[in-house]
């Protein structure tokens, strides 16, 4: 038995070295494989955050235009009421009267 591991032990080392050259380099390709799945999957997370980022920003600019048109359409309905007011506008109090209906609007009293 011992002979026969003498007369093979170049071929043993042989395949020692075959098998530490192998070995590392299946080990890099699936590491490189792992690598580039995890690079693309974190690219598509950054892409959907930006993507939900603008869509968050849009619906708070759209909020935003949403408020100012309303606060717009409540200072017209108060001047409007205001004019309509024949008192307010005899005594010259009609801005005042406009400023009341407005900040009644914005309150939720009218």
């Amino acid at each position: 038995m011992l002979d026969w591991i003498n007369q093979n032990s170049g071929l043993f080392s042989l395949l020692a070295v075959v098998a530490s050259v192998i070995v590392p380099i299946a080990i890099f390709k699936k590491q490189r494989k792992y690598d580039e799945a995890a690079e693309s999957r974190s690219v598509v997370r950054e892409r959907d955050a930006e993507r939900r980022q603008i869509e968050r920003d849009n619906q708070a600019k759209q909020e935003q235009e949403r408020k100012e048109r309303k606060r717009f359409q409540d200072r017209k309905d108060a001047r409007r009421e205001a004019n309509a007011s024949p008192l307010a506008r005899l005594a010259g109090a009609s801005e005042e009267l406009e400023e009341d209906i407005y900040l009644d609007k914005q309150l939720g009293k009218r």
